[in-house]
């Protein structure tokens, strides 16, 4: 005798919000890079981010600046737009 596995709509729901929340969580695990020597012209909230960077060796993962140091994600962005930070792919 078959039996038919049949997934909810309930099931199917959960199942996209799992794979979601995986996809979110890689990216909090993705490290971040100080590159730049200079920060000279950084804004005063970006300026501690730095510092921390530096006093951990030059990296730390996305997920340790956010929830740990409570930085926000749009800081660590602009940083990466002025070239300051590389973000790993």
């Amino acid at each position: 005798m078959k039996t038919e596995t049949r997934l909810t709509k309930t099931q199917i729901l959960f199942q996209e919000i799992g794979q979601e929340a995986h996809q979110a969580s890689l990216k909090y695990q993705q490290k971040v890079t100080l590159i730049a020597q200079s920060v000279n012209n950084l804004e005063r909230e970006e300026r501690p981010i730095v510092e921390m960077l530096r006093h951990h060796g030059g990296e730390l993962t996305i997920g340790e600046l956010v929830f740990v140091f409570s930085y926000h994600r749009y800081l660590i962005e602009e940083l990466l737009k002025k070239g300051v930070v590389v973000i790993e792919e």
